[in-house]
């Protein structure tokens, strides 16, 4: 008993050991030939052409390779849309000992696929005629009865299995025909994984794009549903260096690829990824990192995210965006952001470093020609080194190459803020003009922002102000730089000089009487003028401070670089001051932060008086250039 279970086991054993042995034998080269050929018509429906022999494989397991397989491309494209330098398929062994060559798990070593659209918006990547386009259409049609708002049942379609294909080592043309972008990845290694149309699909590797390695991970519940137009639950996640993608919600293929759902963008620099966007030359923007996170809808032509949370470098903001591309392949971007904080002081910072390694840190300026925008911006507290604006509202937008921002309001050192900041660029240089006005502003708050030595001021005070500027970078824009400052206010003073003493001293006939000094505080119930700046020059023009008993009128200029000044002050009796026939004139030299006072070097002690009554007691500013007092005399 024991030896004829022995001689049936080995009996079994050798049988089986001679069918695997023979399994070879049992495949027709030529009928492998005609299952590839036939795999392939029922995906794209393009004839196939193998230049290469079929060979049979038994390790790691029974199978077949063949190479220079060429899959035609589509209508009057002369093109293939794929060239395989070799194919690998497993032959399933149940189907083969039945008798017929089923393929399984195909692997695509080093192929080259030309996916392209004509200029007249034909793609190469439709398959009307496959078997599996039917099968799609037969799905459309389904969902299309079922009417909105019904779930479709699929589940009387056929059931195709398109199978596992692995690339190895491929390349990818893009050729948009219409917009003359023409791209290419390379290093493509994917597997795709559907088993049958009625699972789950899955689509998993890595390819190199412009020198960046991107990871991709993609998976749809009901790839099939999708394609029909219905929703698929589905997840997508893109890794590179530059960037990082993550998405799951629905998509669908209803009126071309849509998503909708949860999703999160990021990029470690903004730098790195306008480089790779190929948008301008060069690094393009001082931005940093970069993420935003919120529910995504998005199609090919237009992305929006809403109740997103945002992150540029350190300033966080929440809001709702969108990108689309217009019909003449520009970006449009529109927004409303809300920060907490919004520092800029780093970006300044860097600029200056790039400017000084000699980058042009203005190349952004370049991106006005690729794109439009609309933004609406609001900030509760808003930072540029020292200079600080609370609750900021404004709008930032592009238009024909040109960027414009528009404060609508802003509090400023304890007053009100508006204006508007242009930016354009023409021939290679940034143009730079602003225009507005602060209103009610504090000056203690304006005397802590000036931080000049010895001298602080109170009261309140308006401007209005407007300067232009032109230059090819930072340095430029600052040398270039006009102007002009109208300055007005009412009750306050200036600490650290004391205008109506150093009139007295001035005009004193006595010996000794002292020289004048920068000490004290002037009280005033009006001040107004204007200050000037060409480049890295301050002219003071017919700043006035009206005191009690006396006026101050202050001409001449401060050097904003190195702090050097060279400043006249005619100080004039007010009308009904009991010393109406005291006028001087004093002359204000040395630095900012080390002013030296004196008699104005151009008038003789003995010829003061003569010049006194020349000048008379108006308030007028003259148009005199002589060597006297006349109220003109600016020899600087």
């Amino acid at each position: 008993m024991h030896r004829s279970v022995r001689l049936s086991i080995l009996a079994l054993v050798a049988l089986v050991i001679a069918a695997v042995a023979a399994l070879p034998l049992m495949v027709s080269t030529e009928r492998v030939r005609t299952g590839i050929i036939h795999k392939a018509i029922q995906l794209t429906g393009r004839q196939v052409s193998i230049a290469g022999k079929p060979r049979i494989s038994f390790s790691p397991f029974l199978g077949i390779e063949v190479g220079n397989i060429i899959v035609e491309g589509s209508g009057t494209d002369k093109q293939p849309f794929a060239e395989i330098e070799k194919l690998r398929a497993r032959i399933e062994v149940l189907p083969l000992l039945a008798g017929s060559i089923r393929l399984a798990d195909f692997t695509l070593l080093r192929p080259v696929f030309h996916i392209a659209r004509d200029a007249n918006g034909r793609a190469n990547w439709t398959f009307p005629d496959a078997p599996f386009s039917r099968l799609v259409r037969q799905a459309q049609q389904i969902r299309k009865d079922a009417g909105a708002g019904s779930k479709p049942d699929f589940s009387p379609l056929e059931v195709m299995q398109p199978g596992s294909f692995r690339i190895v080592d491929g390349v990818v043309h893009l050729d948009n025909g219409e917009g003359g972008l023409v791209e290419k990845l390379t290093n493509v290694n994917a597997t795709l994984d559907w088993p049958t149309t009625a699972t789950a699909a899955s689509l998993l590797g890595n390819a190199v794009w412009r020198g960046e390695v991107f990871k991709f991970d993609l998976s749809a519940a009901s790839p099939l549903q999708m394609l029909a137009g219905s929703a698929s639950k589905t997840s997508i996640k893109v890794d590179s260096a530059a960037l990082g993608f993550s998405f799951v919600g629905d998509a669908n293929m209803l009126a071309g690829f849509h998503l909708t759902g949860p999703a999160k963008f990021s990029t470690p620099s903004v730098n790195r990824l306008v480089a790779l966007a190929g948008a301008i030359e060069g690094t393009g923007s001082n931005l940093g990192a970069f993420s935003a996170e919120g529910v995504l809808n998005a199609t090919p032509t237009q992305i929006q995210m809403s109740d997103a949370a945002i992150a540029i470098d350190n300033n966080r903001c929440k809001g709702i965006f969108q990108i689309a591309r217009n019909d003449n392949n520009r970006l449009q971007a529109s927004a409303t952001l809300a920060f907490s904080d919004l520092d800029l002081t780093p970006y300044l910072g860097i600029a200056e470093q790039q400017e000084r390694a000699g980058d042009n840190a203005l190349s952004v300026s370049g991106l006005l020609a690729v794109f439009d925008a609309d933004l609406r911006i609001s900030a509760e507290r808003a930072l540029l080194g020292s200079f600080e604006a609370r609750d900021l509202a404004g709008a930032l937008s592009v238009r024909n190459s040109e960027l414009a921002f528009d404060v609508g309001n802003s509090t400023v050192m304890g007053g009100s803020l508006t204006g508007k900041i242009m930016l354009a660029a023409s021939q290679g240089k940034t143009i730079l003009t602003t225009e507005g006005a602060l209103n009610g502003v504090s000056m203690p708050d304006v005397s802590r922002y000036l931080a000049i030595p010895g001298f602080s001021f109170t009261g309140k005070a308006n401007a209005k102000f407007q300067s232009s500027s032109t230059g090819s970078g930072l340095q430029e824009l600052r040398d270039n730089v006009k102007a002009t400052l109208d300055l007005s206010g009412q009750d306050g003073s200036v600490e650290g000089i004391d205008f109506s003493a150093m009139r007295k001293v001035l005009a004193a006939k006595s010996a000794t009487a002292g020289e004048p000094v920068l000490s004290g505080k002037s009280a005033y119930s009006r001040m107004s003028g204007r200050i000037a700046i060409s480049g890295r020059t301050a002219w003071f023009r017919e700043l006035t401070f009206k005191g009690s008993d006396t006026l101050a009128g202050i001409y001449g200029r401060a050097e904003l670089g190195s702090g050097g000044l060279a400043i006249r002050a005619r100080l004039s009796p007010v009308e009904g001051a009991s010393d109406r026939d005291a006028y001087a004139l004093a002359f204000i030299g040395g630095t900012i932060k080390a002013p030296l006072v004196m008699r104005d070097p151009a008038i003789s002690r003995n010829g003061q008086k003569q010049d006194q009554d020349r000048t008379g007691t108006g308030t007028g500013t003259g148009t005199g250039t002589g060597t006297g007092t006349g109220t003109g005399i600016n020899p600087l």
